[in-house]
């Protein structure tokens, strides 16, 4: 009975399915669903030459948006304050951290609240260069901040240009007894930069991790920061970690090298001479404990005195912390249809350009008493790196169909 039934059942489906070029003589929003529909039944069906040509071409287009990247390095010149908001525990007011590693971080919507805020006041200013939009659009001054960082306009609504990742820690001061202050990290901050591109791979890698009571740094008498084979950070001793001590050496003295050449500075340029490497547990332990705290207290503005029970504290990331943000560049997304649309890495130049003119800019709260101020630099080499993330297209895109479209 199912030997007789089946084939017929077969020969049934068969007349349903239709011939490819049915499907390539259907309408555009059916042609998709005609050759996977059918497909989905049971019927091995190869979709036509125009359903293939626009799902590669809308893998292409997802490429093209994320085509680069490049790095953006925060140095603060100035305490920081990025606020979390009010708090139960002994700090009033503390800065914004990683819940899971307790490491002070700047958010994506600060940086770029405050980079679109800069290019404001240089367009009021007469500065700015005004971008060609359609004539029946409800807004035509479309400004060179609307294309980097999005159009604030409910009535002409569109995405920026520019792709911003919150700005993680790569190294943070703390006192130290020999040499006033050292910068200290972690294996785990250094994995992070090395997969998000600020070092190579090869430099850390088979670092092997100091214990709490252990670092890595240069000691010896030319040593700014080591007392003998001994370290004393706030009020902590460390010892040299000796296993694998030469290998380390010279990944050490490698890795100095590579971080100073991450940014231009006068101060910074030291940190081959003052780096150490902390276990993860004791990175996490100073990035909490080592912020400065700033005492405040409101004054009533009638009587000029304080006001009663008015007294607050404030936690502040020190200076001459650094991070890194990872910045991504898309395509244009203005809405402009008579200029050919401008490519990722043409809004990564013309950022470029900016920080090149201005190098300082002010991040968080407190910017009226001298708080948040940053040296703010682009990565040295000029390219944008390919993003890790694309999917590489295996296929050559077909040629288009000459068959007549209804």
């Amino acid at each position: 009975m199912l030997k007789t039934w089946l084939p017929c059942w077969t020969g049934m489906a068969k007349k349903h399915i239709p011939a490819s070029s049915k499907i390539g003589e259907a309408p555009w929003w059916g042609k998709r669903d005609l050759a996977w529909g059918y497909a989905a039944d049971g019927g091995f069906v190869r979709p036509s030459a125009n359903v293939q040509e626009n799902k590669i071409r809308t893998n292409l287009v997802y490429r093209q948006l994320m085509n680069a990247t490049k790095i953006l390095y925060i140095f603060t010149r100035t305490p920081l304050h990025v606020g979390a908001g009010a708090s139960v525990g002994a700090i009033d007011q503390p800065v914004i951290r990683e819940r899971h590693t307790n490491y002070p971080v700047i958010p994506a919507s600060s940086l770029k609240g405050s980079f679109a805020d800069q290019w404001a006041v240089n367009e009021l200013s007469g500065q700015g260069n005004r971008l060609e939009v359609p004539e029946d659009s409800d807004d035509p001054k479309v400004t060179h901040r609307d294309w980097l960082f999005g159009s604030g306009n409910d009535k002409l609504a569109f995405a920026g240009a520019l792709q911003f990742a919150e700005a993680k820690l790569l190294a943070f001061p703390v006192r130290s007894a020999k040499g006033s202050f050292a910068w200290i990290t972690s294996p785990l901050i250094l994995r992070r930069a090395a997969r998000d591109g600020v070092l190579p791979a090869e430099s850390i890698k088979n670092l092997i991790e100091p214990t709490d009571e252990q670092a890595i740094f240069i000691s010896g008498k030319d040593s700014k920061i080591a007392l003998e084979d001994k370290l004393v950070l706030e009020d902590y001793t460390f010892s040299r970690k000796n296993e694998g001590a030469e290998e380390n050496d010279l990944r050490f003295g490698d890795l100095g090298k590579q971080l100073a050449g991450l940014l231009t500075d006068d101060v910074w340029k030291e940190v081959g001479d003052r780096l150490v490497i902390l276990s993860n547990g004791m990175m996490s332990f100073f990035a909490r404990t080592a912020c400065e705290v700033a005492q405040h207290v409101r004054i009533d503005d009638e009587t000029g005195t304080a006001v009663k029970g008015g007294l607050f504290n404030q936690e502040n990331v020190p200076s001459e912390t650094l991070f890194y943000s990872v910045v991504r560049g898309f395509a244009e997304r203005t809405p402009r249809s008579t200029v050919r649309r401008r490519p990722a890495e043409k809004a990564l130049e013309e950022f470029e350009e900016k920080l090149k003119g201005e190098s300082v800019f002010q991040f968080g709260g407190d910017a009226s008493t001298g708080l948040g101020y940053c040296t703010v630099q682009f990565q040295k080499n000029g390219k944008g790196r390919t993003n890790q993330w694309k999917i590489l297209n295996r296929f050559e895109l077909p040629r288009r169909s000459t068959r007549p479209r209804i």
